[in-house]
């Protein structure tokens, strides 16, 4: 079996095992994407696998969010069916259709709170209006900030609003000095970690295609900039990911 990319199953599960990755969530957010994610969750692996059903905000214009909604409708006793998402906005690539993006994302919000499930978040370069609907339409059941990339301002906002913050290999990036600020002031019990495999792979694999298994790289990072052991943060941030995705293990 070949994944994305390129990548062998086989190497991403030795991969997994020597990093001591135990189970990951796979997104869900395009039509495509979500039936990939639900039937590759429901396949037997040595790791344990959930999924989102969500809509993309740079997609937002292009595909009807009903196709998502219907899907996440009729899976929601599907224990492996964990949050909606990703949604979201992203004025970076989609700034000309935000109007669009903002109904979309209300939209799926609402079948959050339909469906009692948490909510993983994209925002690029618009935590303003993505702080202001979430306060406005918060499900209640669970706020991921997904691959965080802001500043230590735009996490306190997102930290009122009850949400975790979940940080990528671009925390160790060079250019990230304001992501690591935020990072270092992170409470324990509101952080993640992620590897948005197959993008954004850390140092010391910058340039290769991102996989699960380097999630043991940013997090060996994130311990070392917090000055806390690996072991202590590992911990917190696997705990942390099972009490947002209400997973029983």
């Amino acid at each position: 079996m070949v994944m994305e990319r390129g990548l062998e199953y086989s190497q991403i599960v030795e991969n997994l095992a020597q990093n001591h990755v135990s189970g990951f969530i796979q997104i869900g957010a395009s039509p495509d994407e979500m039936r990939f994610s639900r039937d590759f969750a429901h396949r037997e692996h040595p790791f344990d696998v959930w999924y989102t059903i969500g809509a993309h905000p740079g997609e937002a214009h292009e595909i009807d969010p009903a196709i998502g909604i219907q899907y996440a409708r009729e899976n929601k006793t599907d224990d492996k069916f964990v949050a909606v998402g990703e949604i979201g906005l992203d004025y970076h690539y989609g700034a000309e259709t935000a109007e669009r993006q903002k109904e979309v994302f209300i939209q799926y919000l609402q079948l959050a709170k339909e469906l009692k499930r948490p909510v993983c978040i994209h925002t690029r370069e618009a935590a303003i209006d993505t702080a202001q609907i979430l306060d406005q339409y918060n499900p209640g059941y669970g706020i991921l900030i997904h691959c965080f990339t802001g500043n230590l301002t735009e996490m306190q906002m997102f930290l009122k609003l009850g949400a975790y913050i979940s940080f990528s290999g671009i925390v160790t990036f060079k250019s990230a000095a304001e992501l690591r600020e935020a990072a270092l002031h992170c409470p324990l019990d509101k952080m993640l970690i992620e590897t948005d495999a197959p993008y954004l792979a850390p140092v010391p694999h910058r340039g290769k295609v991102c996989e699960p298994a380097f999630v043991a790289d940013t997090l060996s990072f994130l311990a070392n900039l917090k000055s806390i052991d690996r072991v202590t943060l590992a911990s917190a941030t696997y705990h942390n990911t099972l009490q947002l995705y209400k997973i029983l293990r």
